[in-house]
């Protein structure tokens, strides 16, 4: 078994609170011998997540614009994923969503300026926008996601989380997962990123000029990963593994 620690910043209502939370990446989620009774199984769930739906942005420029999603329900977990195409340097916070919630630093390519940013929060019934600011002036899109049957809060939503960053092929770094959980992959490039491959039932989001997302909801544990055919130039990838609440 493998942890990493990953930073989270509680941004709601202007505050900056460091989180600590540690995304197991490598959790037996297919042993091959049953647990014992008393032990515990990561893979033991309650129900399964759905993605609600996957929404892309028009490219957007300046330092601040608001984007716009179906109606959000209670209890459903919404993510942002920020992705901006030009003039993003190397900030902490490329962008600020007004929702609030938790933020997880995303990627960054200096070689042409372009970042790509995950946030995520329950907004409750009936949102349908959100404003973004900018923390360096350009072009950016965001995907808004809705998730449901997640956790109740933020960090134990997040089930894993593995980036990779190459200058070749886009093997986008895998995840270990257990049936019902929600994969979502993004990847940035400085060139050509191709197509999807449909390996694995991903379905396309919606591609940016520079980037796309992409995801699945998982019908058995194991391992998955998005694949896209090739790439030009430097890119940068994260999988994120969302799934609903273990059971005690």
């Amino acid at each position: 078994m493998r942890a990493r620690t990953d930073r989270f910043r509680n941004v709601s209502y202007g505050l900056r609170v460091r989180y600590r939370f540690v995304a197991m990446l490598a959790v037996g989620c297919h042993q091959a011998v049953a647990p014992a009774p008393d032990a515990f199984d990561p893979c033991a769930r309650p129900g399964a997540a759905t993605m609600v739906h996957a929404t892309l942005s028009p490219i957007l420029s300046g330092s601040s614009a608001t984007i716009t999603f179906p109606p959000t329900s209670a209890g459903n977990l919404s993510v942002f994923m920020f992705v901006q195409e030009s003039g993003a340097d190397d900030r902490p916070f490329h962008a600020l969503m007004s929702t609030g919630g938790f933020l997880f630093e995303g990627q960054f390519l200096p070689q042409c300026g372009r970042a790509f940013q995950v946030s995520g929060n329950y907004l409750g019934q009936g949102t349908t926008s959100a404003d973004v600011k900018v923390g360096s002036p350009g072009t950016f899109q965001v995907y808004a996601l809705e998730l449901a049957g997640m956790a109740s809060d933020w960090p134990q939503a997040v089930q894993g989380i593995s980036t990779s960053s190459e200058t070749a092929e886009a093997n986008v770094p895998a995840a270990n997962v257990c049936q019902g959980d929600v994969v979502v992959s993004m990847i940035l490039g400085c060139g050509d990123l191709g197509a999807l491959s449909p390996a694995d039932g991903f379905m396309d989001a919606g591609e940016t000029p520079s980037g796309d997302l992409a995801y699945t909801v998982t019908t058995a544990s194991g391992t998955i990963s998005a694949v896209w055919t090739s790439t030009a130039g430097p890119w940068s990838a994260e999988t994120l593994v969302f799934g609903p609440p273990r059971s005690p």
